[in-house]
């Protein structure tokens, strides 16, 4: 019955798809620990200068990966809308990119990885247009 709604081309599917990915973070959310900035040690300078913009303990340290994953998860369903990759168009591939995103318990507040991703995303999608 749920892979049957996954499958499903009805809209109600991307509400459903979000309060998944809300559950999915709700462990980290509410344990809302501090960030530290040992925690990127090694990463870009430039993520780490947007680290220091953002106060540690803030709340956008979980939102902008939040938002990242919907964005991508809604163009990786435009994709399959438009190139039919999976012989029929359903939102399942939101669900599956959704699960797989949000599976690593320690990596569910902002990373590289995070704000890199809706930009492959996007060079994927305008690439098919060439």
């Amino acid at each position: 019955m749920i892979l049957k709604l996954f499958k499903s081309q009805h809209p109600f599917v991307l509400f459903v798809a979000l309060i998944l990915l809300i559950l999915l973070w709700t462990g980290s959310i509410l344990d809302y620990s501090i960030v530290e900035h040992e925690d990127f040690y090694g990463q870009t300078i430039l993520f780490i200068r947007l680290f220091n913009l953002i106060n540690p303990s803030s709340f956008l340290l979980y939102l902008i990966p939040i938002l990242s994953i919907i964005l991508q998860a809604i163009v990786i369903v435009r994709l399959n809308f438009k190139y039919t990759l999976i012989g029929k168009r359903t939102y399942l591939p939101a669900f599956i990119f959704i699960i797989l995103s949000s599976a690593f318990v320690i990596l569910q507040k902002i990373y590289p990885v995070y704000l890199a991703g809706p930009f492959i995303v996007f060079s994927i999608s305008k690439s098919g247009d060439m």
